[in-house]
């Protein structure tokens, strides 16, 4: 035995463990680190299921029903295959309503009904009573049994500690530490949707304290005290072979109707049971830690399952078939063998199972009482019109501390007459009462309040005639008449044989009684009675993924309607100041505030919708609905719907006098005889002003770039919505339009198939939007667009006929427009394009010379009808050859004059210079003026070669250096010589270089447009791939040399056309 004093003390010690555990997780979570944010803590707070239940109560069972103990474990392992569509949907519904327990998650489905959530915290508090009062009972059992003898027992700390009062025991002192520690970590804030984290940081630390305790004993039971599993299974066996019934699965023994009720029951009661649901939904931090804790949680159980019947064997060999302390044989083994040490650590297990369970069941119920009892009294009673803040968190902390001394409260009245397992099974029954609205709730859109409400209540009050009656005459509160003969001597009322039904055992007699009423009117009075509008909205909501639910094109406004400053003031009411600014600071964003102190009509609804929200995180959805309405009705506000985008109620499609007007603007905007850019800009300042969009764009196709440009825009900053161009494709709403020749709505962006736009509207909010194609002759030219940030489903059938007519007429006034700067314009181009023609045939030679020993040829090809690029053959007699090749700055008309008076001076002139150097000191001289005038330049690179001896002379104007291939040493080099272009500096000088061509050398003279052309990602061709090509073509001819190159920059861009103008010359060097 160990001392009363050691036992309290390492008690205590482990709990300021516990403590130091709790307040350790909610400082990380204050620096923003969660520890309790992964998928293995998640698995193990769902361990609080396993409760003294099982650390003690499982082995009681096993000694003396048999096996009938394991469908409380196989409930829990069958109902995880459904986690993933099932817990998966409640966790979406819960986050995305702000849904705070079960209670609020029934009432919430039905229409936020305030008397759903009433009863369902009433028969929950009923209904968990006898759990907590299992757990008390078994610390305090438990206790006794470590501190005293057993023949000695007594549930009085007075008899062992003279100085307490009789009054108080053990099951009391337990009672008010468990209700600490729930205050402390479970009702540090009011929003009970935050995540408590100390708390489950506990829970997790206790389930893995459980399940090493318990192993540890298993083992030592198993292959301490006997020789492994089978000397444990042939001593009972040799023993007890009158026994030999436990551990069989005949029916006889366990009938197949107890095997399904105790499984059944364990499915929904691991679900439905408050803290379950507490822990599974409310404290889940990421949707995807269930698929882990699909299979590590059932491993949890299966591995403290393993040795429930050695220890259960066990116990009673040693105890030679005495069964009356079996539910604690877990902690008498390791006494009676004399291992204390073990025995304390059973006791701080049975401890940690206990002890999760209560302080979650605590929590929980108390934001059930506090949300759905408290609060309808205080709104009832006018009692908010302060700040009470502080009241509520001190009346959730009250409940907490009551709700388990309630259940201290049922130990000690009833607890002694019921065994663990028992007292837990009435518990579990009455949790799997909330399974038909919930469940039903989720897939079925007719369930009603009416019919949810009279399933539970009738549920319940059968579940308390049938179980708890029978437990309160058993503990003597009542006569056994009732029993055997039935309430007011009627036999068809007796709990155990309710209307006559007989030969089933007590749980699976109220199971079915208790479903058959509850279902039974929950369908009964759903298919005769109609859902009103706010339960519909809500069975949307909870039956309907995002994606899939219906777009409303009704709207609301608030008349009358409350600043932001007042909605914060009504939140800090509530959930304290420092909350409400930090929940709206979230909310605004970067949303604008009107001079008022307000934001837009068109978010007022959404502002209300989030302030009933934020409030239903601390008070529940019920009440703060109710919250909402009893303000907004106390100043005077209402609501009122806006059924479509013109404001009217009714609205002919063919008729609508808002539509003629918008029209007739429109069509005096484009006659009235304004430049293009002032009549799109009226255009959407109409649309805008007359809809209240926040962007209206007119963009309209580059031919250049194939991209639609903005030439119009109303509102935010095009910015908000990325580059103001598009690419066209079917990627985009915006491109499909286009492409389509059709409109493309999409009343609700969370629906959109396109990822780009859908996470550009995302980023900036946008909930609607809407593409017109701008067509001339049935032509597309571009897109008109709308989009809003403040409503869904604006875009109704007739506001798309409408603004089909403006894109026409956008139309209308753009090919006016065009039309008539063509007139202007075509006289000018005509003339201007025909000299630019001739100049450009005149540029380039029409053949080449034909030079022994040389392979020589030349192309241009320009980027435009006009270009700057030039070069020449040259031959001034049988010994010399000369060569030219240049670029003009710019692609117009004067580039191209430029370069013809270029080529005029170069044949006229070439002769008379003695070295390319000259030659360029010359032309830059003659130029200067002209280019410093007309702000141009050229490049240039000339050469001379001696025939004779394949000498090459040659200057550079800062041109691209040419390439020149070398055969005999298989390798490219640059011809390089110092000069700046023409046109720059006058009086400046240009060195002269020489080299000599090789046999099979390859000269390649080439403009920029071949190293610039550029790849649609941003690259160059370059110049060390035009090196590679050519040393790839060096068997090739000149001009198949010139073909290759031009088929690999093609090839290279993915475009037959270029962007510059591109030039080569190459000049081969034959063998002789």
């Amino acid at each position: 035995m160990i001392s009363v004093t050691s036992v309290a003390i390492i008690t205590l010690i482990y709990f300021g463990f516990l403590f130091a555990v709790a307040y350790y997780a909610d400082r990380k979570r204050e620096q923003g680190r969660s520890i309790i944010s992964n998928s293995y803590i998640y698995s193990l707070s769902l361990a609080v299921y396993l409760s003294s239940w099982t650390f003690y109560g499982s082995v009681g069972r096993a000694a003396t029903s048999g096996l009938d103990f394991l469908p409380t474990y196989l409930g829990p392992t069958l109902i995880a295959f459904t986690w993933w569509f099932l817990l998966r949907k409640i966790i979406m519904v819960c986050k995305e309503q702000n849904i705070v327990g079960i209670a609020d998650f029934i009432s919430s489905r039905y229409g936020k009904s305030q008397v759903l959530g009433s009863v369902v915290t009433v028969f929950a508090v009923i209904g968990i009573m006898p759990y907590i009062a299992l757990q008390l009972k078994a610390v305090a059992h438990t206790f006794d049994h470590l501190a005293t003898n057993p023949e000695a027992l007594t549930h009085s700390i007075g008899r062992i500690l003279p100085g307490f009062p009789m009054t108080i025991d053990t099951g009391f002192i337990v009672a008010f530490m468990l209700g600490i520690f729930g205050v402390l970590f479970g009702a540090r804030h009011l929003d009970a949707s935050e995540r408590h984290e100390g708390l489950v940081a506990a829970v997790a630390f206790e389930s893995l304290v459980k399940l090493v305790a318990f192993v540890t004993v298993g083992i030592f039971v198993t292959y301490g005290l006997f020789d492994g599993f089978t000397d444990i299974f042939n001593q009972f066996n040799e023993q007890f072979p009158d026994r030999a019934h436990l551990l069989y699965l005949a029916p006889e023994n366990i009938p197949y109707s107890r095997w399904f009720t105790l499984t059944f029951i364990a499915m929904m009661a691991f679900m439905f049971l408050p803290r379950q649901f507490h822990i599974l939904v409310i404290e889940n931090s990421n949707i995807e830690h269930i698929k882990k804790a699909m299979w590590r949680f059932p491993a949890y159980m299966f591995l403290i399952n393993l040795f429930v019947i050695p220890i259960a064997l066990g116990g009673l060999i040693l105890a030679n078939g005495d069964t009356t302390n079996a539910d604690y044989f877990v902690i008498d083994l390791p006494l009676q063998t004399g291992h204390p040490g073990l025995a304390m650590l059973v006791f701080i297990g049975g401890f940690s199972a206990s002890a999760g369970m209560v302080m979650v069941s605590s929590v929980a119920l108390a934001t059930m009482i506090l949300n759905h009892i408290i609060m309808p009294i205080i709104l009832r009673l006018g009692l908010a019109q302060k700040n009470i803040y502080h009241t509520l968190i001190n009346i959730k902390r009250l409940a907490i501390m009551g709700v388990i001394f309630l259940g201290y409260g049922y130990y000690r009245i009833i607890g002694e007459s019921y065994a663990l397992v028992n007292i837990g099974l009435i518990s579990f029954i009455a949790a799997t009462q909330f399974a038909p609205p919930l469940i039903g709730g989720l897939y079925w859109r007719r369930a009603t309040r009416r019919g949810a409400i009279l399933g539970l209540t009738l549920g319940f009050f059968t579940w308390f005639y049938t179980l708890l009656i029978p437990s309160f005459v058993r503990s003597g509160w009542l006569e056994s008449n009732i029993l055997e003969e039935g309430l007011f001597g009627i036999a068809a009322l007796r709990p155990l044989e309710l209307f006559g039904m007989s030969g089933f055992d007590i749980w699976t007699h109220s199971l079915f009684w208790t479903m058959f009423f509850n279902i039974g009117s929950f369908l009964t009075l759903s298919l005769l009675t109609k859902p009103n509008r706010l339960e519909r909205e809500q069975a949307v909501k909870f039956i309907d993924s995002p994606e899939a639910r219906p777009i409303f094109i009704t709207r609301e406004r608030i008349d009358k309607a409350p600043t932001v400053v007042e909605f914060v003031e009504l939140m800090a009411k509530f959930i304290g100041n420092k909350q409400a600014h930090l929940a709206i600071s979230e909310y605004l964003g970067d949303r604008e505030i009107d001079h008022k102190g307000s934001v837009s009509e068109y978010e007022l609804p959404k502002l209300k919708r989030f302030t009933e929200r934020t409030l239903a995180g601390s008070v529940g959805a019920a009440p703060a609905k109710i919250i909402i309405e009893n303000y907004l009705e106390t100043r005077g506000s209402t609501m009122e719907e806006v059924f479509d985008i013109f404001g009217t109620v009714t609205l002919s499609r063919t008729a609508s006098r808002e539509q003629l007007g918008v029209l007739y603007e429109a069509a005096r905007i484009v006659a009235s005889g304004k430049n293009l850019d002032n009549i799109l800009d009226s255009i959407l300042s109409l649309l805008r002003e007359q809809f209240k969009f926040d962007l209206c764009v007119i963009r309209i196709l580059d031919p250049d770039t194939m991209t639609l440009s903005v030439k119009s825009q109303q509102g935010m900053s095009s910015l908000h919505l990325g580059k103001s161009e598009r690419t066209i494709d079917m990627e985009t709403c915006i491109g499909e339009a286009f492409l389509t020749n059709r409109e493309v709505i999409v009343n609700d962006t969370a629906t959109m198939d396109k990822p780009i736009s859908a996470e550009i509207a995302k980023r900036e909010g946008i909930v609607a939007l809407a593409h017109a194609p701008i067509t001339i002759e049935g032509e597309p030219i571009g897109v008109l667009s709308a989009f809003s940030r403040a409503s869904k489903g604006i875009f109704t059938k007739e506001f798309v006929e409408l603004l089909h007519n403006l894109a026409g007429q956008i139309g209308v006034a753009w090919r006016n427009s065009e039309q008539t700067h063509k007139l202007i314009e075509a006289r000018e181009n005509e003339r201007e394009l025909m000299i630019a023609k001739r100049i450009q045939l005149s540029l380039l030679p029409s053949a080449f010379p034909e030079i022994e020993g040389f392979d020589i040829s030349g192309l241009c090809v320009p980027a435009r009808q006009v270009g700057g690029d030039y070069f020449d053959i040259l031959a001034q007699n049988e010994t010399s050859l000369d060569a030219v090749i240049a670029d003009v700055s710019g692609h117009n008309i004067g580039a191209a004059l430029i370069m013809a008076e270029t080529r005029t001076l170069i044949r006229g002139g070439h002769e008379k210079f003695d070295s390319p150097a000259e030659l360029m000191h010359s032309l830059n001289e003659f130029f200067y003026d002209d280019l410093t005038r007309t702000e141009l330049f050229i490049s240039m690179f000339y050469l001379r070669i001696d025939l004779e001896t394949k000498t090459v002379h040659y200057a550079n104007a800062g041109h691209n250096l040419p390439l020149l291939y070398r055969d005999n040493e298989g390798k490219i080099e640059t011809l390089d010589a110092d000069g700046l272009i023409l046109g720059v500096k006058k009086g400046i000088s240009f060195a002269e270089e020489k080299t000599t061509l090789h046999p099979n050398d390859i000269l390649v003279l080439y403009t920029d447009g071949i190293t610039e052309a550029e790849r649609s990602d941003g690259e160059f061709f370059g110049e060390e791939r035009l090196k590679d090509i050519i040393f790839e073509a060096k068997r090739m001819s000149a001009q198949e040399i010139i073909d290759h190159v031009l088929e690999q920059v093609r090839i290279f861009t993915g475009s037959h056309n270029f962007n510059d103008d591109i030039s080569m010359v190459v000049l081969k060097s034959n063998r002789p």
